[in-house]
Formats: structure tokens, C-alpha cells, sequence
């Protein structure tokens, strides 16, 4: 941390914490979040019966779709970009899909 960077967040009004490198564990709000994807991950596979091989899309689509809990009318995209996503190429996960392989 270097002073430049100290002065701005006092001058923000900004609480700053430092954990220790390499430990996860110390910043509750990312393990909170990381407990509740995987629970919903763990629910599609369950629910759906989709095999674990698929485990890294559910993974993507759970992030994708997530509400942050401090702006629960947001998704995390939306806060990003200042503008609400296009989901017009969402489909229900798990529906029949077809594929047209050319001969």
C-alpha cells in the first residue's frame, strides 16, 4: 500500500481492511457468495439431473443470472455496464435441444 493510495480513500471517506495473502477465508462477502453458487449448482444438477460433466456451464449460468446481494434488483452485469442485459438469448437450462449436423 503506498500513501497516494491510503490518502484517496481517507479523502473518500473509504474503510479500507488488508488480509494476509492467499486466504480466501478472510473476506466473508466472497466465501458467502462462493457457498451460494455452489449450492445453486449443486441444486440444477439435482433438480435436473444433468451430469457433472456440465458442471462448469451451470457454474456460469448461476454467476450469470445472480442478483448481487447488496443491489438485489441488479445482476452484477447491469451494475457494470450502467445498462440491463439482453436476455432475449436465454433459454430454460436443461429444455430438449435439436442440432443440425451438415453432411
Amino acid at each position: 500500500m503506498n500513501t497516494a493510495f491510503q490518502e484517496h480513500l481517507v479523502e473518500h471517506g473509504i474503510h479500507h481492511d488488508l488480509t494476509t495473502p492467499y486466504t480466501p477465508e478472510q473476506n466473508g462477502v466472497v466465501e458467502d457468495d462462493n457457498h451460494t453458487i455452489l449450492e445453486m449448482v449443486c441444486s440444477l444438477l439435482h433438480a435436473l439431473k444433468i451430469y457433472l460433466s456440465f458442471w462448469a456451464a451451470i457454474v456460469q449460468i448461476a454467476v450469470y443470472n445472480t442478483a448481487s446481494c447488496t443491489l438485489p434488483n441488479f445482476t452484477p452485469l447491469e451494475v457494470w455496464c450502467g445498462k440491463k442485459p439482453n436476455l432475449s438469448h436465454m433459454r430454460v437450462f436443461g429444455s430438449m435441444t435439436y442440432m443440425h449436423v451438415q453432411k
